[in-house]
C-alpha cells in the first residue's frame, strides 16, 4: 500500500477548511451596568477592541473600552431586553478594520436588524 503525501495533505486541508467554517465564538458574560446606550459586561476575557458583539436579544454592540475586569461597549440598537445582573451567551465577532465594520453595519441596516441612523451615530467615534 502506497501512501502519497499529496493525498494526505489534500485531505487535511479540506478538513481544516470545513472545521474552520463551523467555529463560532460564544463567550458568557454578566451584564454589570447598562444605560444610555452603553453596556458594561464582566467575563468577556477574549474580547478585543473594535469587535462586534451580538447579544442574545439580537442587539449588536461594539467593544470600545477594555478594562481589566469588564468590557464597555456601545449598543447599536435598543437596550430593551438586556438586564443588569443577567449572565448570558454573547457572540464575539472578529476584530475588523473600520471599513469592514462600516460595511457590516450597512448590511445589518439593510436587513433591518439595526436602525437606519446607526451608521451616522457611530461615525463620530474614533476607531
Amino acid at each position: 500500500m502506497n501512501i502519497k503525501p499529496e493525498e494526505i495533505t489534500s485531505i487535511i486541508k479540506k478538513e481544516i477548511q470545513r472545521y474552520g467554517a463551523q467555529i463560532q465564538t460564544i463567550d458568557s458574560g454578566t451584564m454589570i451596568q447598562i444605560g444610555d446606550g452603553i453596556a458594561r459586561v464582566y467575563g468577556l476575557d477574549d474580547c478585543m477592541q473594535g469587535e462586534l458583539l451580538e447579544f442574545p436579544n439580537g442587539v449588536f454592540g461594539m467593544a470600545l473600552n477594555l478594562e481589566q475586569d469588564n468590557v464597555g461597549c456601545v449598543l447599536l440598537g435598543s437596550e430593551e431586553g438586556i438586564k443588569e445582573g443577567k449572565t448570558e451567551g454573547i457572540n464575539i465577532g472578529e476584530n475588523k478594520k473600520e471599513t469592514e465594520i462600516k460595511n457590516e453595519i450597512k448590511t445589518l441596516i439593510q436587513k433591518g436588524k439595526l436602525p437606519k441612523d446607526t451608521l451616522d451615530q457611530i461615525t463620530s467615534l474614533k476607531m
